[in-house]
């Protein structure tokens, strides 16, 4: 785990969050989940908008605690958040920033599917939960150049080069974004070659 706090972020780094048993069960899950039948564009993903009401993002996507009666059963939903939530990561975020410990505390997340291809991008926004977190995946050798996430606080910003198989945990309040990806093969937009963000809003819920 990499712990990154230049310029005031608090950001963890986690490299290699699956292993390679729980990745060959999410590619099978992904390859099922990347066809026009089930992802669902930009408008029907609950985007986040500009002040003008324009939609930021421009990839396709699929909230999977709605797409499936049984989440828990998903390989992305439970590998994801068993890696995620799991207490050496928690005592990272933890030590990196003592205010942290509101992660510990959370109850709650909902798992969104990312997929980008072909322009796919999303400007600069916030979330609407506390803590976010964003595991890359992508076929190797790698198609596509661009998708990198870039993150602004105070008027300081910090970009990240993705890495297959990693992820990043940080409070939803910081402004974050995602440069175009550019294929660098022919693809119809449901090649699978693109650039997968499995994202989970983390928050707390009242009474639970």
């Amino acid at each position: 785990m990499e712990k990154n706090n230049e310029n005031d972020f608090n950001i963890l780094v986690i490299d290699n969050t699956y292993n390679e048993f729980q990745i060959e069960e999410i590619w099978k899950e992904l390859n099922f989940l990347t066809n026009s039948d089930i992802l669902l564009s930009s408008d029907k993903t609950f985007s986040a908008t500009s002040a003008e009401g324009e939609i930021l993002k421009s990839n396709l996507a699929l909230f999977l605690f709605e797409f499936y009666s049984e989440p828990w059963k998903s390989p992305i939903v439970k590998y994801t958040s068993e890696q995620i939530f799991n207490q050496k990561v928690i005592q990272e975020y933890t030590r990196l920033n003592s205010l942290n410990e509101f992660f510990a505390r959370t109850n709650n997340h909902s798992t969104l599917l990312n997929y980008y291809e072909n322009d796919g991008k999303y400007e600069f926004h916030r979330d609407r939960s506390l803590y976010t977190s964003v595991t890359y995946l992508f076929k190797e050798p790698k198609s596509f150049s661009g998708g990198e996430i870039t993150f602004r606080n105070n008027e300081q910003y910090k970009t990240f080069d993705i890495k297959n198989n990693m992820s990043i945990i940080f409070p939803s309040f910081y402004e974050h974004a995602v440069s175009p990806v550019s294929m660098n093969i022919d693809s119809s937009g449901f090649s699978t070659m693109g650039r997968y963000c499995i994202t989970q809003f983390v928050y707390m819920e009242l009474g639970k």
